[in-house]
């Protein structure tokens, strides 16, 4: 007997049933487009099931004899999302699709994977196609990668059957930051539940923002919600670019390097393992490749500067015992093969700074700034970047950074030197700053105070005393008033 026009399935219980099944887990036996009971009570409530003609409760229990029709469905499907979407292997059953970053996976919102799957895939001709195709599992919206979509009835419930039972296997690769070394298992529990993921370094890179960037492999083999997020974040190396687990040194408005590259699971009609991947995503290629020119550069840059500075601290003259054995210690640093001394997590026993003081036009007054950290009266200074050329330029910067001003004349070379101790802060331990003190002349009486400086002030040469007592500071007033 034929279904009538709207109805899609069309089953009669046997007279042989025997024992007692309730509707909703009868209908996800006999119907090949419901898989499973939460799927038949959701279609119940919409009516789309009759029982003996009638809109069927799935409290109810079939009896033989009874006629169960599926009808198809009154819901209005989301709109298509135009986008195109690399697939990566597909047949009758299901496919297998490489979900673009910055895309949702499924959900209610329009812009999802499953809204974008009908146009980029062909029709299943199975008895039980699906009138959409259906993700079987999810990845973050910002995680590029393989996702596995169910083409048919039965394949969704075998593929969510395979997934659940963890005969699927999944690979990523992930940038992090820092050094991560070797390979190991991160076992901690997420959401109250057990987690646990694998990883191995593939390789490491320099990084300007960094300092250091290891490419892993990732291999969940529980599925917790942003578990590997939130693992790697747990040994300390977050995933670059992650700005839900990522702390202050990670990457922002650049994307999550997090792809899903590998997944094995079970053909969900003959049984057979099928295996696909993807290479590493070409971004990811790109930012370590741009990574490791910059580092090239900077070391070029670095030996440069570091020359430099060797020089300029074997020509200064101290003007006393103190600065003497802050000098002598300085070129220690400078000679030491320990790393670049400039880089501010160089801790051992500390790295260089620059710092300026800036005297008023007609070189009567010194421009002080108050530290909002150190809560005192100080010259402009602060940490030697990367990209500064010379520590002249950083000390510099750091002057039009923190008052605003550009307009310097630089007065002679190093002017002073001076090694104090900063206490552990921000997780940062305690260290040395080797600070290099310049001179200039500013051509404006005019500032703004800057972001680390809470004010700023021009104070006469003569009061200095009255408003910062800092030894080195006032050494440095002295050798003003002898000039």
């Amino acid at each position: 007997m034929s279904a009538p026009e709207g109805v899609l399935e069309r089953h009669e219980v046997p007279a042989t049933l025997s024992e007692r099944w309730r509707l909703d887990r009868y209908c996800a036996q006999c119907f090949a487009r419901i898989p499973s009971k939460a799927s038949a009570r959701k279609a119940a409530k919409r009516g789309e099931i009759l029982l003996n003609g009638e809109r069927a409760e799935t409290s109810r229990f079939v009896r033989p004899g009874d006629v169960l029709e599926l009808l198809e469905s009154a819901r209005r499907p989301h709109a298509v999302f135009e986008l195109a979407v690399p697939v990566v292997f597909e047949d009758a059953h299901l496919a297998v699709v490489n979900k673009p970053a910055g895309v949702w996976t499924s959900g209610a919102r329009q812009r999802t994977l499953e809204n974008a799957l009908p146009p980029n895939l062909q029709v299943s001709a199975e008895v039980d196609a699906l009138r959409r195709p259906r993700v079987v599992h999810r990845l973050d919206a910002p995680t590029q990668g393989l996702v596995a979509c169910a083409k048919t009835a039965s394949a969704h419930v075998a593929l969510g059957e395979a997934f659940a039972e963890r005969r699927v296997q999944k690979r990523y690769e992930a940038i992090l930051v820092g050094r991560l070394e070797g390979s190991g298992v991160v076992d901690l529990p997420l959401e109250g539940r057990p987690a646990r993921s694998r990883y191995a370094v593939l390789s490491h890179h320099r990084s300007l923002h960094c300092r250091w960037l290891t490419r892993v492999a990732l291999s969940p083999e529980t599925g917790r919600t942003h578990q590997l997020r939130k693992h790697m974040a747990s040994l300390g190396h977050p995933i670059l670019g992650d700005s839900l687990y990522g702390g202050e040194q990670t990457l922002r408005g650049k994307g999550l390097y997090l792809a899903a590259v590998g997944l094995e699971l079970p053909h969900p009609s003959t049984g057979e393992p099928l295996q696909l991947s993807i290479p590493l995503p070409l971004k990811f290629e790109r930012f370590l490749a741009r990574e490791d020119r910059r580092w090239e550069r900077y070391e070029e840059l670095n030996m440069d500067r570091l020359l430099a500075l060797r020089e300029m601290l074997a020509d200064h003259t101290p003007a006393d015992e103190t600065e003497a054995a802050h000098l002598e210690a300085m070129r220690s640093l400078a000679r030491a093969e320990t790393g670049d001394p400039c880089a501010r997590d160089h801790y051992a026993p500390g790295h260089f700074t620059a710092s300026s003081f800036v005297l008023s036009p007609d070189e009567t007054q010194l421009l002080l700034i108050f530290h909002g950290k150190l809560h005192r009266w100080l010259q402009p200074g602060g940490h030697i970047d990367p990209e500064d050329p010379g520590v002249v330029e950083a000390a510099r910067r750091e002057v039009s950074e923190e008052t605003g001003i550009t307009a310097l004349d630089l007065q002679g070379g190093l002017f002073d030197v001076d090694v104090h101790e900063i206490p552990t802060l921000k997780g940062a331990p305690a260290h040395q700053h080797h600070d290099l003190r310049f001179l200039f002349r500013a051509r404006t009486l005019e500032f703004q105070a800057g972001s680390d400086a809470k004010d700023a002030r021009w104070v006469p040469l003569s009061e200095v005393s009255s408003v910062e007592s800092d030894a080195s500071v006032m050494r440095a007033v002295a050798k003003l008033l002898d000039r």
